[in-house]
Formats: C-alpha cells, sequence, structure tokens
C-alpha cells in the first residue's frame, strides 16, 4: 500500500502541472532552456559532497546566481539576462569544482 503513496502523489502533482499549463495557455513564453540547464549544473554541484565540503561558498553565490536568473525570467523574460547569468552560474560551479579538487 505504501508503494501507492508516491504514485498518487506523481498524479496530483502531474495534474496540478496540466492545470498550471492550462491555466496560462498559450500566451506565456516558454522557459529559456539555458534556465533549465543552469538549475541541472546548479544541482548536480550541490549534490557532490566534496564541492559542498570545500567549495561551501562559492556553491552558495552559484545558488544565488542562480535565483537571479529565475527572477530575471519571471519579472521581465529577459531571454539575454538569463542567459547572462546562467553563464555566470556556470563559471561560478566551474570555480566550486576547482576548489573543492584543490583542497582534496
Amino acid at each position: 500500500m505504501d508503494d501507492a503513496k508516491p504514485v498518487h502523489l506523481f498524479t496530483y502533482f502531474a495534474a496540478g502541472v496540466v492545470l498550471s499549463v492550462s491555466a496560462f495557455g498559450c500566451t506565456s513564453m516558454p522557459e529559456p532552456l539555458a534556465l533549465e540547464q543552469g538549475r541541472v549544473t546548479y544541482l548536480q554541484a550541490q549534490q557532490n559532497q566534496n564541492i559542498r565540503a570545500r567549495a561551501p561558498l562559492v556553491l552558495r553565490e552559484a545558488e544565488q546566481t542562480l535565483h537571479r536568473a529565475e527572477r530575471a525570467w519571471v519579472r521581465d523574460k529577459d531571454q539575454e539576462e538569463v542567459q547572462h547569468l546562467v553563464y555566470l552560474l556556470e563559471r561560478k560551479v566551474e570555480i566550486a569544482r576547482a576548489t573543492a579538487q584543490q583542497k582534496m
């Protein structure tokens, strides 16, 4: 019976997403691929124990940059600014990886 709970949660989540998309219809712009790539880049770094332990400040800067990119999209739909911020985010993640590697 416990196996059914995740399925139900997923079903509710999927229904919520469909309703949200339907509510906005075709008038909303799709989120830039760069923003999704930035999220993936950050989450991969955030899940790395070495980076979290040895480069927490740079990782935090990357997180803040991701939030700035998300706000730039939500508020202004500014693709150019989002791409710029994602570029910065990716460089910060590279710095975090290098810092963690040096401290090993």
